[in-house]
């Protein structure tokens, strides 16, 4: 009867608490697929290989880097037909899904620094990394870009940007 009570008690105490956490685990809804033939676009085709340890066998695949004139960026990254990375960044909000996990992250305002899909853009700008990684350019347009620490890093080349579709005046 002790044992009861003291579980109905703690029942009581802990459910609204339980409320809050589940509801502030809720996932950020999908973001649309994106037509890159649309006016804005700016897109970059190559390979790079992903390593994700300095130790680790790297992952050779296929690499889209697409930016728009509004602050939109997606990387996509594929092995053959086989999606193997999407992440989407516009001005407040992100997005990472890893398909062979079948994984999902989301987030308001800028991705955290480990998500360095979503930094690969901004490096190839020109502009700054996080702290903890390196990006370096190379001749023919090939780069590298990895965590000084931890030895993740992806390397590849892509080809000079393209607008598919651009605006027009």
């Amino acid at each position: 009867m002790v044992a009861t009570r003291q579980r109905r008690s703690l029942l009581t105490r802990t459910w609204p608490w339980l409320l809050v956490v589940l509801a502030g685990c809720r996932s950020l809804p999908p973001q649309p697929p994106i037509d890159f033939s649309g006016p804005g676009w700016s897109v970059q085709e190559g390979q790079a290989i992903w390593k994700s340890a300095g130790d680790a066998p790297g992952v050779a695949g296929d690499l889209l880097v697409a930016t728009h004139q509004d602050g939109r960026q997606v990387v996509r990254f594929s092995k053959g037909p086989l999606p193997f990375l999407d992440a989407q960044r516009t001005t407040n909000f992100w997005q990472l899904r890893v398909a062979p996990t079948q994984k999902s992250y989301s987030g308001r305002g800028a991705p955290p620094a480990r998500v360095f899909w979503l930094q690969l853009p901004e490096a190839l700008a020109g502009n700054a990394v996080p702290a903890g990684w390196r990006f370096q350019a190379k001749p023919d347009y090939r780069w590298t870009f990895e965590n000084k620490d931890t030895g993740e890093g992806l390397a590849g080349f892509l080809e000079p940007a393209s607008s598919l579709n651009p605006a027009r005046p």
